[in-house]
């Protein structure tokens, strides 16, 4: 079914990065699947993600222009790659609070990730993502 999806990702200085799109989204055994494409650059660019969404997780998956596989779970370290054209950066997740709510009444599912994300040994970021999700109209 087509879905809403409003995602907030709000980095340690308070800054606001707001993306809204049109997502497909499945619903699976323990889990939401959503899928959807992104303009990464002013060129054009384009990545497709994958969104799995669940009562103890959550995890995007980005194909294309840039590729990563990033997870989340409550008081979980997760190390990874973030790989662009310009080269592959080591990253490392460390999600501090996950909580998810889905509301059967007026069928939308939210989630809220706090997290620190540490790049290439760099200085850690607190960072967080709220995510909306809400019937397509």
């Amino acid at each position: 079914m087509k879905v809403r999806l409003r995602m907030d990702t709000i980095d340690g200085n308070g800054d606001t990065t707001t993306c809204e799109l049109m997502a497909v989204m499945e619903r699976r055994k323990s889990d939401y699947k959503l899928v959807y494409m992104e303009t990464v650059s002013d060129d054009g660019d384009t990545t497709s993600t994958e969104m799995y969404l669940s009562p103890i997780g959550m995890r995007i998956v980005r194909r294309g222009y840039i590729e990563s596989d990033f997870m989340y779970e409550r008081n979980t370290v997760h190390n990874t790659a973030y790989k662009t054209v310009y080269g592959v950066l080591p990253i490392t997740i460390e999600t501090n609070e996950y909580s998810f709510t889905e509301s059967l009444e007026d069928e939308s599912i939210s989630a809220h990730v706090d997290y620190t994300m540490t790049i290439a040994g760099e200085q850690p970021l607190g960072m967080q993502v709220k995510i909306g999700i809400g019937k397509y109209e």
